[in-house]
């Protein structure tokens, strides 16, 4: 598993094929799967995957693609972000890509990723 969160009382998690995972702590039985990739561009790519809660109460996937320099340094260096917003259409759920996150902050890390508005602190 590249990451997990806990969002609208549901512990949500992402695999190393890009399937999104739910279920409720309450009724381990309530497991499913609401999300499986259609497409390349939805498949879990070389780099890290966050989930993360927007301060608007959506649900984000965040990819950090990376690459190590194994020639040099082996340095692991970012190339770039991309960042996803989970919808539910017609109950049809997919990602819609973001390209600008208005006035959010994202802080990603290993171990937990949280999201703020920027302005609370300037």
């Amino acid at each position: 598993m590249h990451d997990i969160i806990h969002f609208k009382n549901r512990f949500n998690t992402i695999d190393e094929d890009g399937r999104v995972f739910t279920f409720n702590h309450s009724h381990p039985e309530s497991l499913e799967c609401i999300f499986t990739p259609t497409s390349q561009s939805d498949l879990v790519s070389n780099g890290k995957i966050y989930l993360v809660e927007s301060p608007e109460g959506d649900f984000l996937k965040i990819s950090r693609m990376t690459y190590v320099d194994h020639f040099v340094t082996y340095a692991q260096r970012t190339l770039k972000f991309d960042v996803w917003k989970l919808l539910e259409v017609e109950g049809k759920v997919d990602w819609q890509p973001l390209d600008n996150l208005g006035n959010v902050v994202l802080f990603l890390g290993d171990n937990h990723s949280i999201s703020a508005v920027a302005s609370d602190f300037f």
